[in-house]
């Protein structure tokens, strides 16, 4: 029979083991980051393992875009994305485990691969957006305010 002192200094020898597992992970996670350009080269963003914007750098071309948030953002987006494929190969304590598995999972979830450039948000699908005129130019209502 194992004493109770004997027991005491077990536990916490496996005490001090997970915490220094928890702590390796920690520091390990920490370390990850990923960065992307956008297609033109002209937006580059890095965001930390917390899917968290750490760097910005912008083209003297792309600074004169109208749609220079929307390609900010996009392209955030797809670092952010890309988070879980860094966490597998970039957290060698966890690999394989089932915590690893639920942190991947969570990512994929929180940050999802962003729609492609051609996407039309609204049921349109993919291409150029649909004619919404859908009276041809005409009101609906006839001048009397009858409807056709």
């Amino acid at each position: 029979m194992t004493s109770p002192d004997q027991l005491f200094a077990d536990f916490e020898a496996k005490l001090a083991e997970t915490q220094r597992k928890a702590e390796q992970m920690r520091a390990e996670i920490e370390q990850i980051s990923v960065s992307e350009r956008s297609k033109d080269g002209q937006i580059k963003v890095t965001v930390n393992h917390a899917g968290n914007l750490t760097g910005l750098e912008i083209g003297p071309i792309a600074r004169t875009k109208a749609d220079l948030d929307q390609q900010i953002m996009r392209t955030m987006q797809t670092a952010q994305s890309k988070l879980a494929e860094a966490m597998q190969g970039g957290v060698p304590s966890i690999a394989g485990t089932e915590t690893m598995a639920e942190l991947i999972e969570q990512l994929n979830a929180a940050y999802p691969e962003p729609e492609p450039d051609d996407y039309i948000e609204g049921g349109g699908g993919y291409g150029t957006a649909p004619d919404d005129d859908y009276f041809s130019g005409n009101d609906f209502l006839t001048d009397e305010g009858d409807r056709r």
